[in-house]
């Protein structure tokens, strides 16, 4: 991106247009993460099994996203060599926003000064991936738990199908969708809060917390990082990719 804003003046005059579109002053950094095997998808060994994280920036024209380079790798990790190395995907995330991050700017996570004087600034705000991938990254019980999406307040899975206005709870398998109470990040932050809490304080007490909160407990985790935590905010930060969950992983 820098070599580009410096050597090609069409690529910098774009990005200043891109980021005039965000009323908040910056363009907003997309991260996909998504695992994908070369060749034989079969192999028992998952030899070439491979976790690519590709970075984009939301304010580019659908035009710019959809062509080869509107995604940029980041890095591509093979699956084997991260196990041994005891890295979570979440772990994995973590040490990519880091990348991202720079201490010298309080509001913006890196800026770039144009050759014609004025700034870009960027922010790590959004990551892309499927359910799977979602949950390993944000450590969510999923289907395990009683709450099983980061959306819904109200929303339980994990049980029978029922259906009772005056618990005021839903099954996730419900058509009642305006009755469903969002998360904020308040709520989301309470949450995740008792958990911890519960980690540092009462461990007898953790798997019963976890399968309440749907949040899953690992200490190196993204977020139990105070710092990436409020940086990258749930429920604001993850999107679901429902074409890779719904029409390429079934």
């Amino acid at each position: 991106i820098y070599f580009m804003i410096h050597n090609i003046p069409e690529f910098c005059s774009y990005l200043l247009v891109c980021q005039a579109r965000n009323t908040a002053g910056y363009l907003t950094i997309v991260l996909y993460l998504d695992e994908a095997t070369p060749g034989n998808q079969n192999r028992p060994d998952r030899g070439r099994a491979t976790q690519c994280i590709y970075w984009s920036l939301l304010e580019f024209d659908s035009w710019f996203r959809s062509r080869d380079c509107g995604w940029l790798p980041f890095t591509y990790v093979i699956v084997t060599d991260q196990q041994k190395a005891g890295v979570s995907d979440s772990v994995l995330m973590l040490f990519t926003l880091d990348q991202f991050w720079n201490e010298d700017y309080p509001d913006f996570d890196f800026i770039i000064q144009t050759p014609c004087g004025r700034q870009l600034r960027f922010n790590a705000k959004l990551v892309v991936a499927d359910w799977p991938q979602l949950k390993k990254v944000f450590s969510l019980k999923g289907h395990n738990g009683h709450v099983c999406c980061h959306h819904c307040v109200n929303v339980l899975g994990h049980s029978d199908y029922f259906e009772d206005p005056h618990l005021e709870l839903f099954h996730f398998l419900s058509t009642e969708y305006s009755e469903f109470k969002k998360h904020t990040t308040e709520t989301i932050l309470r949450q995740v809060t008792k958990v911890e809490t519960t980690a540092m304080h009462a461990r007898r007490d953790l798997a019963k917390i976890e399968k309440s909160t749907g949040f899953v407990y690992s200490r190196s985790d993204l977020m139990w990082n105070g710092r990436a935590r409020s940086r990258l905010q749930l429920p604001h930060a993850a999107y679901t990719d429902w074409q890779e969950t719904i029409v390429a992983s079934g």
